[in-house]
């Protein structure tokens, strides 16, 4: 290792001079920042600056770069207090346009409320009018279907009458009776003409009576006992109680079958207007459901005004206080110091001042050493 010269050893450090800020620089970089200004006037300002601030007697024409200076900054500051009252009156309409658009969101919503609750009130009774038409639906079934079983049961006694009526004339009067003068009955004729007798007459009369008639039909009416009369009187007896029940039921089923009709026809009726009633309460649930649907549209779109007015509300805000904190900075930093430098401090304070000034440049030697740290190398 090299040893240290011998003029090093013991000599005084110097001290480094601290070079405090500017205060000027503040006032330079308001001036820069104005904006207001040609570039050139600017250049002329913020070189002046330095010199006209920092001189302790000014000339006129110095003093008049001073008050050109504070007016620059005076114009910022105007400036800038425009700007933010530019944006709070934005921000007080914008308020004032949030109160609208709430008031809209309110009443849209109200009318929705209202609209919705008419719907479902339709709703409600087209469903219950469905509800009674399919009910009178059936009802008319039920009737249709009773009417056509009337009609069947009395078709059926009416031509049981006819076919007893029909039977006592063509085939019982004959057996009875014997055959008209000139004309004779063969055994075939007399067979079928038994037999549709004994046939029809079989689930309404005796059994044995039945035995009893075919015996007597088939002796000939010269040749009858008192015996064959009675039973001849009994069969006609029963087929006369038989046709008077006959005519009972076909009367009873007549008036049955006019109420099964009028049923029917109160049916159709109830049905018609059970009908009208859901076209007409489909077409009140289907305006009412078109009301909605228009009150939601105009709901929603309210609440999506709200929402994408609020990001420009906050913006404003934000802004405001941007501008706010910007404001006091200049207030506080470029604008005060100004207000400090622009006048020349008093004689006792500037030739202080540059003493300690002088005295920071020309620091007085120190009787500080630098200690040397002792070498442990040999000697060449």
């Amino acid at each position: 290792m090299k040893r240290p010269a011998a003029n090093d050893v013991g000599r005084p450090l110097k001290r480094v001079a601290a070079n405090p800020p500017d205060p000027t620089d503040e006032v330079v970089k308001a001036l820069q920042e104005a904006g207001h200004l040609p570039e050139g006037l600017v250049a002329m300002l913020c070189k002046s600056a330095r010199m006209v601030l920092h001189s302790n007697e000014r000339h006129p024409f110095e003093a008049k770069v001073v008050d050109m200076i504070e007016t620059v900054l005076e114009d910022a500051k105007r400036s800038m207090s425009n700007k933010i009252e530019e944006v709070r009156a934005t921000i007080a309409k914008a308020d004032e346009e949030k109160l609208e658009l709430d008031a809209t969101v309110s009443k849209t919503t109200n009318v929705l409320e209202q609209k919705t609750a008419v719907s479902a009130e339709k709703k409600q009774a087209l469903s219950e009018a469905t509800v009674a038409c399919n009910a009178a639906n059936v009802a008319l079934q039920e009737a249709v279907k009773a009417q056509q079983k009337g009609n069947a049961s009395a078709a059926d006694v009416t031509a049981k009458l006819e076919k007893l009526g029909k039977t006592l004339d063509e085939a019982y009067a004959p057996l009875k009776d014997g055959p008209k003068e000139g004309e004779k009955i063969g055994k075939r004729e007399f067979s079928k003409l038994l037999k549709a007798v004994l046939t029809t007459f079989a689930a309404s009369c005796d059994k044995s009576l039945m035995r009893s008639l075919e015996t007597t039909l088939e002796t000939t009416p010269a040749d009858r006992d008192e015996f064959d009369k009675l039973v001849l009187s009994h069969f006609e007896t029963q087929c006369t109680g038989y046709r008077a029940k006959l005519e009972e039921v076909l009367a009873a089923s007549k008036q049955e079958n006019a109420d099964y009709a009028e049923r029917e026809e109160s049916a159709r009726k109830a049905v018609a207007l059970a009908e009208q009633d859901v076209a007409t309460c489909k077409e009140a649930a289907d305006v009412a459901g078109v009301e909605e649907g228009t009150a939601d549209k105009e709901a929603a779109a309210a609440r999506h005004a709200v929402d994408d007015f609020f990001p420009e509300m906050e913006r404003r805000k934000t802004l405001s206080s941007s501008l706010e904190e910007r404001l006091k900075l200049f207030v506080d930093g470029p604008l005060k110091t100004f207000a400090v430098l622009k006048s020349p401090p008093p004689p006792e304070v500037a030739e202080t001042k540059a003493t300690d000034e002088a005295a920071m440049e020309n620091p007085a030697p120190s009787n500080e050493t630098i200690p040397q740290k002792e070498s442990t190398e040999e000697p060449c």
